[in-house]
């Protein structure tokens, strides 16, 4: 699957969510979020990092114990330059999960992670990529968005395929990325997650000492009309296979 640019307009933000509700959680409450990403099958050539200048490098990159999902995020808010999650603070090394944690919500509003693939081989490279959730909550894959950033590209979006969409041959259409057409919140439609567990696969080549920067990005749109509320343990556990 090729990486396609979504070339998107900014549009006002702050106002409140049409959708999901939100509520305050216990910090303390399970399971907790993670991420889990891992090269496979390449030898030793190619390896992972959480920086770009590769400094520590491996083939295992783990974050455990997240807090989980106690707010609905949308997608415009990406573009609202006073918050830390805008684009350029999501895609970036510097910023850990926490840049979309909420005090006000004890938890997350956004889960990122950020990381680096380099081929230190001599010889070029080809990749694949996938991305799999390792725990399953049919509730929160209705409005789950992924935003897949690579390199200077980016975000491609993804999200489950719509129940609520139908078109003339009773084909169910892929969902909006945010809010439907007609509304400030119409940001086109996402790619389709490949099942509820394999949500996406991306192929890539490396050349020699070359490195790619890679962000995944999850969230619970607020603006999907299936987010009512954030259930009680809303976590992800996400593992990330490159080989």
């Amino acid at each position: 699957m090729k990486l396609k640019r979504i070339i998107v307009a900014p549009i006002l933000v702050g106002a409140l969510l049409t959708g999901c509700g939100r509520s305050s959680k216990d910090s303390q409450s399970e399971p907790k979020s993670s991420f889990l990403i891992q090269a496979k099958d390449k030898g030793a050539s190619l390896v992972l990092s959480n920086n770009s200048d590769f400094k520590q490098s491996s083939r295992r990159l783990a974050v455990d114990n997240i807090p989980e999902f106690t707010g609905a995020f949308t997608y415009p808010w990406f573009f609202n330059s006073t918050k830390d999650y805008t684009f350029d603070k999501v895609h970036n090394e510097k910023t850990d999960y926490n840049v979309g944690y909420s005090s006000t919500y004890e938890g997350l509003l956004l889960l990122k992670h950020t990381f680096f693939v380099k081929n230190t081989g001599e010889s070029n490279l080809a990749f694949n990529m996938d991305i799999e959730l390792l725990n399953q909550n049919s509730n929160l894959l209705e409005y789950l968005r992924l935003a897949v950033f690579e390199d200077t590209m980016g975000p491609v979006v993804y999200a489950r395929r719509s129940k609520a969409r139908y078109d003339a041959s009773n084909e169910v259409y892929k969902e909006y990325i945010c809010g439907p057409e007609g509304t400030v919140y119409y940001f086109g439609e996402a790619e389709l997650f490949e099942t509820d567990n394999l949500l996406t696969m991306i192929n890539a080549n490396l050349n020699p000492n070359e490195s790619k920067k890679y962000t995944l990005a999850f969230w619970l749109e607020g603006e999907d009309n299936e987010c009512k509320d954030i259930p009680d343990n809303a976590s992800l556990n996400v593992a990330v296979s490159i080989e």
